[in-house]
């Protein structure tokens, strides 16, 4: 059930992508419930698997900041690999 509703996110945001982000009211509830589902089923399998989502979420910010300095990663949409070659 998890994976089915990570794909209802995927195609919602991805209407709302090819609209611009545009404020449909009708998009955004879709989104809005798609998502509530994905953050439950993420917060039952954290809780099953006896993990603390303050400390994962952390943990994983700290090596995205890594991977993605400020000086090189803002404004730049490459992967962490494009930009340790220096392509900016």
């Amino acid at each position: 059930k998890a994976v089915e509703e990570l794909g209802e996110l995927a195609v919602e945001l991805s209407r709302w992508l090819l609209n611009d982000g545009a404020h449909d009211d009708h998009l955004l509830s879709h989104i809005k419930e798609e998502l509530a589902d994905v953050l439950c089923y993420s917060i039952l399998l954290a809780d099953r698997c006896g993990l603390d989502m303050d400390e994962i979420i952390r943990d994983k910010m700290k090596k995205n900041a890594e991977k993605y300095p400020i000086e090189s990663a803002y404004g730049n949409k490459e992967k962490y690999t494009e930009l340790k070659k220096g392509n900016r």
